[in-house]
């Protein structure tokens, strides 16, 4: 009986372009590659293990949008989404209210001020 492992999902499934790596992450360390060079000879600090390390960090994000999935999703689209519902749209909103072209707004606030006593007849207050 022939044994082959087999993919449990297609979409998971990634072309390789250039050994292990696919184009998304080719992509994303040329952009680093681009990013961590002039940072290496333009940053104005004395010892090159420093400078290296720091330009590193400065490119790391490009390296992770090319590695790194969040819940199948890349990082960027993922991050879009957290700025967008915890920044730009929240889940608790302040209600405003536009002013009533029509003038209900008025009337009903002049019923809440006209204060209705409610009388009882005899008759209901001593079947009670």
């Amino acid at each position: 009986m022939l044994i082959a492992d087999v993919n449990p999902d297609i979409k998971g499934y990634e072309t390789k372009i250039f050994g292990l790596f696919t184009k998304r992450q080719l992509v994303c360390l040329l952009i680093a590659l681009v990013i961590i060079t002039p940072a290496i000879f333009l940053l104005p600090i004395e010892k090159i293990e420093i400078r290296i390390f720091v330009a590193i960090l400065i490119g790391m994000p490009a390296i992770i949008c090319g590695f790194w999935n969040m819940y199948g999703m890349p990082v960027e689209q993922y991050v879009s989404i957290i700025i967008r519902t915890k920044f730009i749209s929240p889940a608790v909103r302040r209600y405003e209210r536009e002013p009533d072209p029509f003038g209900f707004s008025a009337q009903t606030q002049a019923r809440k001020e006209k204060k209705v006593k409610v009388t009882r007849t005899k008759k209901y207050a001593e079947e009670k």
